[in-house]
């Protein structure tokens, strides 16, 4: 009995349906890798900047005892320099205008963030570290005021985990943290989800190990 192999428009059929079914799962695996890549570089910022905050608090006091000028329209200069010794910084860009700065910001909506000035506002300051995040940072007025329901903040971080590469959004790929004193802490505000601002990934994030809320 003469061996019958598949027709031509058995193949193609077949070569279809593998493509439709790649079509389907291929760009949900690479967001999930995406994902996955992001929580480990946010997890693994939040924690050397832990230390970071710590090795400095041990040497130079708690934060609010710094003496340093937190007034959030002036150069933090001052509380760059008391953290710059514990990270490792490929650029200290400082709150000039930088290249390595994207040119716009927006929230997890879309919607373009309020203070999207703040590549030449000079009361941010701006690093980049060497695994290629970027942060930047402003004072808090004083280490006893507030900041969406935190009490004793003393300044705000933005980290970008890959930098001026898009998407360039909060809760995304930018994440927010609070310094305390002697602590940081994530943004805790109730905004993760798809139709608000993404402050309160941050918390999300690190709680849950999962970027969940993208799936809204």
């Amino acid at each position: 009995m003469p061996l019958r192999g598949f027709t031509l428009a058995e193949v193609l059929i077949t070569l279809g349906i593998i493509g439709v079914v790649a079509a389907l799962t291929i760009p949900t695996l690479m967001q999930k890798i995406d994902n996955r890549e992001t929580i480990s570089k946010f997890k693994k910022f939040a924690s050397v900047f832990s230390q970071a905050l710590a090795l400095s608090v041990a040497e130079n006091g708690t934060v609010d005892k710094w003496n340093i000028n937190l007034d959030t329209q002036t150069c933090p200069q001052d509380l760059a320099n008391r953290l710059k010794p514990y990270l490792n910084l490929s650029v200290d860009i400082g709150c000039s205008p930088s290249d390595y700065v994207a040119d716009e910001v927006k929230f997890l909506n879309g919607n373009i963030y309020a203070g999207n000035n703040y590549n030449d506002y000079v009361g941010y300051y701006k690093m980049l570290l060497s695994d290629g995040s970027l942060i930047w940072f402003r004072g808090n007025i004083s280490c006893s005021h507030s900041d969406l329901d935190t009490p004793n903040v003393c300044a705000i971080f933005w980290i970008d985990v890959n930098g001026k590469k898009s998407p360039n959004q909060i809760g995304k790929d930018i994440f927010l943290l609070l310094m305390q004193k002697d602590k940081i802490l994530p943004n805790k505000a109730d905004d993760c989800s798809l139709d608000d601002k993404g402050y309160g990934c941050a918390a999300y994030v690190l709680k849950n190990d999962s970027m969940d809320y993208l799936k809204n």
